[in-house]
């Protein structure tokens, strides 16, 4: 009987040590993420996944020591993910006034990149400012921080062209569909590559804004999660880890700028 009852005691004692243990490290679910399939980004080769973003996310969350699903979605899946989704996490989203408290941010996946409208070379138009430029159609990709701009910059809504992909922005453009489209140039690059096209065919028309692509939770995210991710950005970031995958971006942009 008095064997009962110390195991019993011992049972009561360490019950709850055990439970406080499990609030302090709680069980966290398998986060999604997701980013567009652009070598900028993230693509598939030789049924592996490989892109600057996919190499920051991979080295985050190995070093939050948090297993992952990583996606390659069209843009607009993504974005309207990483607004409604639990554990959801976007591995490629302009920060912008319009999107700032609509996302959990954790941290960068690409150096600055300068945004330029590009016309077509044959194009004899100057435009000398952003109020010259409404007077022209402007093909953007739709959900982007490139379409937020011409939003937030008052654009006539009848002169901006919000297509699915950016593949289609560049197709458009050689088709005549509209004046002008808004890009990064590397991407444009890498693109029009990818259509057989020569990035030659188009030139810069004017300076639009600076955008950097961050890695962003759903609201809906735990915020143990939320936290864990971070604290392992800014560990990786401040041993000069998370810069030597960007350098990586400027070689990718190397290769490309010299493809024709």
């Amino acid at each position: 009987m008095l064997k009962v009852i110390f195991f019993i005691g011992i049972f009561l004692y360490l019950s709850p040590v055990r439970a406080e243990h499990q609030l302090q490290e709680p069980v966290l679910q398998e986060p999604v993420v997701a980013s567009c399939s652009e070598r900028t980004y993230a693509y598939m080769h030789n049924n592996a996944i490989h892109g600057i973003s996919y190499e920051v996310v991979k080295a985050v969350f190995e070093r939050a020591n948090v297993p992952f699903q990583y996606r390659i979605l069209p843009w607009a899946r993504i974005y309207h993910y990483g607004l409604h989704k639990e554990n959801f996490l976007v591995a490629c989203l302009g920060k912008t006034p319009e999107r700032e408290g609509h996302f959990q941010w954790v941290g960068a996946v690409n150096n600055k990149l300068d945004i330029n409208f590009y016309g077509l070379a044959s194009n004899p138009v100057k435009i000398n400012s952003l109020e010259e430029m409404k007077k022209y159609t402007i093909g953007v990709l739709r959900g982007s921080y490139y379409e937020d701009f011409l939003t937030r910059n008052h654009f006539p809504s009848k002169s901006i062209y919000a297509v699915s992909s950016t593949e289609q922005v560049l197709l458009m453009l050689n088709g005549h569909r509209f004046d002008f489209f808004l890009l990064e140039e590397s991407t444009m690059s890498i693109i029009a590559n990818s259509l057989k096209i020569s990035p030659d065919k188009y030139k810069k028309a004017l300076f639009a804004f600076h955008a950097e692509d961050y890695l962003a939770f759903s609201q809906q995210t735990s915020p143990e999660l939320v936290k864990r991710v971070r604290k392992a950005y800014q560990e990786l970031a401040a041993e000069g880890k998370i810069q030597e995958i960007f350098a990586q971006e400027d070689l990718l942009k190397g290769e490309h700028s010299s493809v024709q």
